[in-house]
């Protein structure tokens, strides 16, 4: 009959053989897993990211009113086209200042 600390002692071997074989199996150093995670779980989470990507993305352009954004890009070009006169007479002022 074994006693109780053989017992414990033939456990905690095979718990070590079991966790060195899954590490070989997978071939992957246990500082890249702590690191960067597993393989196998970060294939399968890259894929869920991609599909959450292109989901929020899609419903980002649904949300778009194009015809407003163009209307605002209009809107700012005008008013630079109005500003531009203004801006040729403080130029001067400025190039005095930076000259000091």
């Amino acid at each position: 009959m074994m006693d109780h600390n053989q017992l414990e002692d033939e456990n905690i071997q095979s718990n070590e053989i079991n966790e060195y074989s899954q590490e070989t199996e997978s071939k992957e150093h246990p500082f890249d897993r702590l690191m960067f995670g597993s393989r196998q779980n970060s294939n399968h989470s890259d894929k869920k990211k991609a599909e959450s990507k292109e989901t929020e993305s899609d419903n980002l352009l649904n949300q778009i009113n194009i015809e407003e954004i163009m209307m605002n890009i209009d809107s700012l070009v005008g008013s630079a086209k109005q500003l531009k006169p203004m801006f040729n007479k403080i130029r001067p002022l400025f190039n005095q200042f930076l000259k000091k």
